[in-house]
């Protein structure tokens, strides 16, 4: 019992120092950048459009410092916030790629969006734990053919840069569900197909093309029309809106749709049904009840009539009886007729 509560002890004593250290650490940084208050907590840290901390129990695990021009290289004690999953440094003025944040092994956003990187190098690769990379309004010309060693990515912002062509690797990730190439005046070329249908494709003022259906289950381009490399090989119809409708997730979530507005209405009409049978056993429990009742009153009304009618023919019976009784018989009255004499 003693050595669990050693153990329960020591463990939280762990968690309460990787915490200071966490802390310890944020603080260094903002404390450069910002005034921070010193006794609190740095995980309550945010201030709008200046910088956030996000925790996990005992544990760093996000940080936003953005907006802040000063910044022109990620500090380094970043890198030994060993739980770090996110990372935001946008709008600052980030010279280079943080290639030294590959010790994060957590890291799974990296946000840098709006700095001034010219340049993407091949050790990407190193950062395998990313599912989100926002490269967005940077200056970079090109993308390095590691980029698809990001087996687990699923979004990649490349928006206003200044690419001219995609890699042929970026179409081996698998995971990929988002692509945001907007604004790359001069990025031209096809785009191919990729292990699995991306969800959206922003293709919006580049030069690229689609080579075939499939590529995207949804493209936000410059117009409605499908911008296909061989528009000869589809029809006006096929030319035309923001989705080829041939990707089997669109098939899909249509299907799915359509089955959920069945059951809705199959659900409505058993339940109308339903209400109307019980609605018609209560009127026909309460049927012969009533019946009785109306029986009842009309023999009721009848007895009444009857003893009325009874009544009223005693009532000239009477009369008639006394009327008789006061007839006179002319041969039973005797009239005394004595002489007057006048004396």
């Amino acid at each position: 019992m003693k050595f669990t509560q050693f153990i329960s002890a020591a463990l939280f004593a762990g968690l309460l120092k990787v915490n200071a250290q966490d802390c310890d650490i944020v603080k260094n940084i903002l404390r450069n950048l910002y005034p921070i208050d010193e006794n609190v907590d740095c995980c309550s840290y945010a201030l709008n459009d200046q910088y956030a901390v996000g925790c996990n129990g005992a544990v760093v695990t996000s940080l936003s410092i953005v907006n802040n021009p000063s910044i022109i290289e990620v500090p380094a004690d970043i890198t030994t916030l060993i739980n770090l999953e996110s990372l935001d440094l946008s709008n600052c003025n980030i010279q280079q790629f943080p290639y030294n944040l590959k010790s994060l092994s957590r890291l799974k956003s990296l946000t840098l969006w709006k700095n001034s990187i010219t340049e993407v190098t091949e050790e990407i690769a190193q950062f395998p734990a990313l599912e989100k990379l926002d490269l967005g309004e940077n200056g970079l010309t090109s993308l390095p053919g590691s980029i698809g060693q990001l087996g687990k990515l699923t979004t990649l912002n490349l928006y206003r840069n200044s690419l001219t062509a995609l890699p042929d690797s970026l179409f081996a990730l698998i995971n990929l569900k988002k692509l945001n190439v907007e604004s790359n005046q001069n990025l031209s070329g096809s785009l191919m197909p990729f292990k699995s249908v991306v969800d959206t494709c922003n293709i919006k003022n580049t030069h690229l093309c689609i080579e075939q259906k499939g590529v995207c289950d949804k493209y936000i381009t410059n117009n409605t029309r499908m911008p296909y490399c061989h528009p000869e090989n589809f029809t006006e119809e096929e030319l035309e809106g923001g989705s080829d409708g041939t990707s089997e997730k669109s098939g899909k979530k249509s299907n799915t749709a359509i089955i959920i507005v069945c059951i809705i209405l199959a659900l409505v009409v058993i339940g109308a049904i339903a209400g109307f049978m019980i609605y018609k056993k209560r009127n026909n429990n309460n049927t012969p009840h009533e019946k009785e009742e109306v029986n009842n009153n009309e023999q009721n009304t009848t007895l009444e009539e009857n003893q009325n009618e009874n009544e009223n023919e005693n009532s000239q019976q009477d009369n008639r009886n006394s009327g008789s009784s006061i007839s006179i018989d002319p041969s039973s009255v005797s009239v005394d007729i004595k002489p007057l004499v006048k004396h």
